[in-house]
């Protein structure tokens, strides 16, 4: 199903490689709880979220194929989208033999009627969660921290405005981000519940019950 050379790479990346000509998963389970070898100690991968920045040019990055490509030495890729273009639809992928098989699939979040807003198979996985707090965190810049609400929007330059309802214990904060300068990052006033606030990039939360306004402008 897949070339030689591309298993090679599967396998080098691999935690655990399972045959399926050597028997189904519960036999290699009981071989290896059998076996008297030493099992080698992997140290765990630390996860990290991707992160939101200004649009980087297609000059700057490699094997750039009209949407994204490959940035920081091949450690990140990334993606750069004009006025009203949309990134390619989810996917995801089966790997399978008639014994043994699984699905690699990307963080979705379905767009499309009568489920639009709701994960797919990864809310089971966990990674739906990641995607979640990318999108609120690192593009909205809307990012709880103790009792402060740091706030760092990078969004596209075509954004006019979002808006973002946020719940502090029995607080909820109405965050309404205004971007009329056309602007990807940074921030040059926050008013709160109408009066300034001296650092616009914080706001100190308070656990009154009651609803306020918090109005961001970008710039």
């Amino acid at each position: 199903m897949i070339s030689t050379e591309t298993r090679a790479v599967l396998s080098s990346v691999a935690r655990i490689v399972f045959h399926g000509q050597r028997g189904s998963l519960a036999e290699h389970l009981e071989r290896h709880a059998e076996s008297n070898s030493v099992t080698r100690r992997v140290p765990p991968i630390k996860s990290r979220m991707p992160v939101a920045m200004p649009p980087a040019s297609p000059r700057e990055l490699e094997f750039f194929n009209g949407v994204g490509g490959f940035a920081a030495e091949g450690r990140e890729y990334v993606i750069t989208l004009e006025t009203e273009q949309s990134t390619p639809a989810p996917w995801i992928n089966v790997i399978a033999n008639p014994q043994f098989g699984f699905q690699v699939s990307a963080a979705d979040v379905y767009s499309v009627a009568p489920h639009v807003g709701r994960g797919g198979w990864t809310w089971y996985t966990g990674a739906a969660g990641w995607l979640y707090r990318a999108g609120l965190e690192s593009i909205l810049g809307c990012r709880q921290h103790g009792d402060r609400l740091l706030l760092d929007p990078c969004i596209p330059k075509s954004w006019p405005r979002f808006e973002i309802s946020f719940k502090y214990r029995s607080a909820r904060y109405e965050i309404i981000v205004e971007n009329p300068d056309a602007v990807s990052h940074g921030i040059t006033r926050t008013l709160l519940d109408g009066l300034e606030v001296p650092a616009p990039t914080r706001i100190e939360l308070l656990d009154d019950g009651a609803t306020h306004l918090v109005h961001v402008t970008l710039g």
